[in-house]
């Protein structure tokens, strides 16, 4: 079976999404230097991404001020055939705090404990820790050279081709 190139890109999107662990956040800051951090994530059926991170990072602390923000995902280099083309998700979100003993909180704690295991039981009640949500709205799916395509929503619905002008 021959795929059609959106298929590939699906398909590139798809294996990104399924494997990565990590986030990258990009926090601006008037008046100051940018903040750049990152999480371990999960994600849920409806595209909403989860990191509990600590205020004692800058980038946090930004986040909990209600900065912008950009996110990004990318490829483990060393599984990638070309360190310059790693399929990657940049992208805009809007994200929130979620309230300790909410529901939303008190469901989604123990995911994050079966995604990570024996350190995410140990720093769940780390009163510097905060559960975030966060919901992509646009950016960029880069799978190769010559290979860019805006994408929107939660489910990284992918767009038109970014070509040079």
């Amino acid at each position: 079976m021959i795929l059609s190139d959106i298929e590939k890109v699906t398909v590139a999107r798809n294996e990104l999404l399924a494997n990565a662990q990590t986030i990258l956040i990009s926090v601006a800051v008037s008046d100051a230097e940018p903040q750049i951090g990152s999480s371990p994530f999960i994600r849920d059926g409806e595209g909403h991404f989860y990191i509990y991170t600590s205020d004692l990072s800058a980038h946090v602390q930004e986040l909990l001020k209600g900065a912008n923000a950009r996110f990004l995902i990318i490829a483990d280099e060393s599984k990638s055939q070309n360190i310059w083309a790693r399929v990657r998700l940049n992208f805009k979100a809007d994200y929130r705090i979620i309230e300790r003993n909410s529901p939303e909180f008190e469901q989604t704690i123990p995911m994050m404990e079966d995604a990570f295991g024996a350190t995410m039981s140990l720093i769940k009640s780390f009163k510097d820790f905060h559960l975030i949500k966060i919901t992509p709205t646009t950016g960029t799916l880069v799978t190769g050279f010559a290979s860019a395509y805006n994408i929107s929503g939660p489910s990284f619905t992918i767009g038109d081709q970014l070509r040079k002008s």
